[in-house]
């Protein structure tokens, strides 16, 4: 059961995989200015990429601040394959109920008043891009490489471990723990 009640607050909402992705989101908005406030669910109890489908039921509590939603912001990693991601969060937004289902990545599906009258518009997006495979942190390491490339080889090494083999695992996972490796090595590259 759910403890706190869902409030929208504002016209559009975000629904994330969980918190590192909604507070990334929140930030970049923020530093970026210009665009409208997203009401945002709680992610300790809305969370999941397989979890869509029951944030979009959750919205729908409170009928009439529902009914000002103008649009709802799917953001989600892109796994293993951009593609699959896609139709798999397509299904979920499908089984949620009467809200338009977009028909390609980035895109926004607005209601049609013949089929869904009074639904927001639903846009899904995908990290790092709509094409390629990875997550939030694909992006980071990206950055960190980029900011620090003396630990890309340190990084390699590690990670190409026969006890570990990290670089067989699916780049999700992968880019993860290549995260986690470049922010202990930058933190401790800083404390020296």
């Amino acid at each position: 059961m759910r403890s706190n009640p869902i409030l929208l607050e504002h016209q559009f909402t975000l629904l994330c995989e969980g918190a590192a992705d909604q507070n990334f989101f929140l930030k970049l908005l923020e530093m970026r200015g210009g665009y409208p406030p997203f009401n945002c669910l709680d992610p300790k109890e809305h969370h999941g990429a397989t979890n869509f489908n029951n944030m979009l039921k959750a919205i729908q509590g409170d009928q009439k601040s529902f009914s000002r939603q103008k649009g709802v912001l799917i953001l989600a990693d892109s796994a293993s394959d951009p593609q699959a991601t896609f139709q798999n969060i397509c299904d979920q937004v499908q089984r949620a109920g009467n809200f338009p289902v977009p028909t390609s990545l980035s895109a926004t599906a607005f209601p049609d008043p013949a089929k869904n009258a009074g639904m927001p518009a639903v846009c899904i997006i995908l990290l790092p891009t709509d094409t390629q495979p990875g997550c939030l942190e694909t992006l980071c390491v990206k950055v960190l490489l980029e900011q620090y490339p003396w630990a890309a080889p340190c990084l390699n090494n590690y990670l190409s471990c026969d006890q570990i083999t990290a670089f067989k695992w699916p780049v999700e996972k992968r880019d993860k723990a290549r995260y986690h490796c470049l922010v202990v090595l930058q933190r401790y590259k800083s404390s020296s």
